[in-house]
């Protein structure tokens, strides 16, 4: 995601929760939490566009506003203790990073706001009821994973008409991974394309065996995507 779009996104849904914040002579500082699957150096530049745009609305750290930033360097079992620390450390708004924080986040609190500033599928992997009307204490910025997923599918028939035999390739410890699967699998029986699971959560416990296409490789944080694509042997059908 480009920094423009990043400050859009989460800046202006970070400003609900914050519009009732004066910022008169008497002001104190208020903390916002931000709980991160990956790690801070992967996501260095957007967090610097998330003061930015923070700072856009008049919310500038260190003058109106304190950012506590808690990281799980990629270890999604990390998260749920991370984001109770937020919540006892009294943050009054609480920013997530994809679904596996938004989910440790909505576990550990339904009272302080949560802001996703990067979600899946927000309705599939549980985090909101809809999007029409999410209910509790969450908003923020979500994909259509499953829609997507399912495109990429039909996308890659229409390159290579040929294809019977696809990858695909999921992160076990993601929630997002399920829905995904099962729409890429619908997709897939009707275009006479057979699905072979793959699960690793890591590079290193990559297995595949003879795979014919590798269309997935978007569940994984701290910038483990590309390096998949290097261990294993794929072969491209177009």
């Amino acid at each position: 995601m480009r920094r423009r779009e990043f400050i859009g996104l989460v800046g202006s849904a970070a400003v609900s929760p914050l519009a009732s914040w004066a910022a008169g002579p008497d002001y104190v500082l208020h903390r916002l939490g931000f709980l991160g699957a990956p790690s801070a150096s992967k996501y260095a530049p957007l967090i610097e566009a998330l003061r930015a745009g923070l700072s856009d609305f008049g919310y500038v750290e260190d003058n109106n506003i304190t950012l506590d930033f808690h990281w799980a360097d990629g270890d999604n079992s990390r998260l749920p203790g991370l984001a109770k620390e937020l919540v006892r450390d009294r943050v009054e708004v609480l920013i997530t990073h994809g679904t596996p924080g938004t989910l440790a986040a909505k576990k550990a609190t339904a009272t302080v706001p949560i802001v996703m500033a990067v979600c899946g599928d927000a309705v599939a992997g549980g985090a909101v009821e809809s999007l029409a009307k999410p209910g509790g204490n969450i908003t923020g910025n979500t994909f259509f994973g499953p829609e997507l997923a399912a495109k990429r599918v039909e996308l890659l028939k229409e390159c290579a008409q040929h294809l019977a035999r696809a990858a695909v390739l999921v992160n076990p410890h993601n929630p997002i991974s399920a829905p995904v699967l099962k729409a890429m699998v619908e997709v897939g029986a009707r275009l006479d394309v057979v699905d072979a699971l793959i699960k690793a959560a890591k590079p290193a416990s990559l297995s595949v065996e003879e795979p014919t296409a590798f269309p997935l490789v978007n569940q994984y944080e701290d910038g483990q995507s590309h390096r998949f694509v290097g261990a294993g042997d794929f072969a491209c059908p177009c």
